[in-house]
Parts: C-alpha cells; structure tokens; sequence
C-alpha cells in the first residue's frame, strides 16, 4: 500500500481516493527526484539516512507550497494531478495542525480585506497545504502570528525577494556544477597526460640503459664472453656456462682452490663457481680415447700464451697396471682386465 513517508503524515492513497474523504482537495503523491542532491534534501526534510533506497518513497501534495507547483493556477478542486517544479523541496511539516480551529473565521476576514495585489491569503487546514513563498520561517510567522492570517504588502514583497534569491542560489549552484564537472575533467587529462610522460620517460631510461649495455659488452668482448659480460654488467643473474667458459675456469682453478673462491665468491669476478667445475668434471668422459675435454683445457690455456711458449714436444709412454676389473658406474660398463696403460704428456 503506498502512502506518504513523511513522519506522522496518515496519507494513504486508498484511504483518499476509494473512501472520498476529501474529495474538493484531492491528495497526490510524488516520488523521489532523480537529483542527487534534491534527493538529499528530501531525505533531510523526512530524517532519512542519505543512503537510504528511494524507490518505494512518497512525499504527499500537503507537505509542498503552492508556489511548489508549475500549474499553481489550477484550482484545488480539479481532478487533473500537479507537477512539481524542478528544484521543489517538501517544507510543510505538519500542515494546518496550528489553525484547525480559526478556519472558517480566517475565511471570512480574509474575504472582506482583500485587495488588488496588496495582500494575499494563506489557507490551512487538516488537508491542504499552506501557500505563500520558500522561505519556511516567514510563513510560520505568519501563520501563527496573533494579528490575523492576512500578509502585509512588505511581507509579500519579502517573500517575493526571497523566492527570487532561491532562484538565483539554484542557478548559482548549477553553475558550480558545471564548473567541477569541467574542472574533474580537465584533471583526468592532466592525468592521462602524466601517465604518458612517464610512459615516455621509462622508454627514454630503457633505451639509454641497453645502449650503455651494449657499449659496455663491445668494450669488454675482447676479454670476457657474452655471459661473463651480463653477469658483470647485472643484465643476468644466472647463466649457463658454454664448454670453453668451463675450459677456462678449469685453467684458474687449477692455480689453487683458495685463490679461485677468492675471485669468484669475494671479488665477484665472472667465473664458474667451484661447485659448477665439479658437476662439469663429473660429466667428463674419461674412458679410452681421445679426451675432448682435456683438448679443450689445453686450447683454453694456450691462447694467454705467446707464439713461443705454444711450441710443445708430446710423449707418449706406457706404464704397467694392476690386471684387475674396473666398473665404471656412469656409463655402467666393466673395464680390464689390463695389464698396460698407454700415457700422453705435453711438454712445452
């Protein structure tokens, strides 16, 4: 059952409607306006939480001045609905609760002092609403003032002056709108506009830093591989270690275990660790034959020396063995029994 939401309003639309009540002052109901901040204003007037759902709200014609209304001129008794003017607010409370009794006498009085323009009425009753201007502390005034229910000329001069004002803050206050939505979206410009520069300015800083890389790894190609150079360089922090990189830290480490920790754990220095040269070690194929990884060592080594010290005598030699059995648990295979093992020795 609809009915108006105001606090202590019986407003019911069955009520008015099917049983006649007060069938020359017909009661329309209005809904919540789309407005945000109208909306919060009506809210305010009933004491609602400003989060409140609006949907299923009313607001009866009593609590609305008639100067509320954009067809005011209608007379009460009309069976056509009144529309709301735009930026109308509810204002009358407790309508005609003060004058119930000083009806008819107020009517009357008013009927015989009226004049062109000079004065105008305020009727109020249990079911009407009370019609003079906006400003909600003049028309308390005047209604409940000992002196009668008729207006002066000032008065309505004032009440006019002060409708006028509302008018001017509404309009005033539509341009403040209108100002922060063009400043709100001026802001998001400025803000897409910053995120662009940042955008630039990160790629500026990329393509100067590869640049510096790049520089960097040609200037150092000379002395250090491609993955020696990304881990000085911090492009990397781990690598995999091609066969001749191993070749050469084969070659440091052979000088001594202490002094190759030394470089590679506290001078940082780009070299395989010593727990790398043992895995790669492990995988060495050490069975009869030529030893690739040993050649390897050897060309690793060679090319720090000059053309001199690379002249070399190679030996061979045999040498007398134990004649027993050897399994080779990498490559699952049993060797001997022999008897001799040939040997190669380089000699520079």
């Amino acid at each position: 059952m609809s009915k108006c939401h105001v606090p202590n309003c019986r407003s019911k639309i069955p009520s008015e409607r099917k049983l006649g009540k007060n069938p020359s002052e017909p009661v329309a109901f209005h809904r919540f306006p789309s407005n945000v901040g109208q909306k919060k204003r009506w809210l305010k007037f009933l004491g609602q939480n400003q989060t409140t759902d609006t949907t299923n709200l009313f607001v009866c014609s009593k609590h609305f001045l008639e100067t509320d209304f954009a067809d005011a001129s209608l007379p009460s008794s009309s069976n056509q609905r009144k529309r709301l003017k735009a930026g109308a607010v509810p204002s009358i409370r407790n309508p005609g609760s003060k004058l119930k009794n000083k009806r008819s006498r107020y009517r009357n009085r008013s009927a015989d002092t009226k004049t062109d323009n000079d004065r105008s009425t305020v009727e109020c009753g249990n079911d009407s609403g009370v019609s003079l201007s906006n400003d909600c502390s003049l028309l308390d005034e005047s209604v409940t003032s000992s002196s009668g229910g008729a207006l002066s000329g000032n008065q309505v001069k004032k009440a006019a002056g002060l409708e006028l004002r509302i008018k001017e803050l509404e309009q005033q206050l539509q341009e403040r709108d209108i100002a922060i939505s063009v400043l709100q979206d001026q802001n998001e410009q400025q803000k897409k506009r910053v995120a662009d520069l940042e955008k630039l300015s990160r790629d500026l800083t990329d393509v100067r830093e590869t640049h510096i890389i790049e520089k960097s790894r040609e200037l150092l190609s000379s002395k250090l591989t491609r993955n020696q150079s990304d881990l000085l360089l911090g492009v990397k922090k781990r690598v995999n270690w091609s066969n001749e990189e191993l070749s050469r830290g084969f070659t440091l480490r052979f000088f001594g275990l202490p002094g190759y920790d030394y470089l590679t754990k506290n001078l940082g220095m780009p070299f395989p660790r010593s727990s790398c040269l043992r895995q790669y070690a492990s995988r060495m194929d050490m069975r009869q034959g030529f030893l690739n990884e040993v050649l390897q060592m050897l060309k690793a080594k060679s090319q720090s020396m000059s053309e001199f010290d690379r002249v070399c005598v190679l030996l061979y030699d045999e040498m007398s063995v134990s004649e027993v059995y050897e399994y080779d648990r990498k490559h699952d295979d049993v060797l001997g029994p022999h008897t001799k093992v040939q040997v190669k020795m380089t000699i520079n």
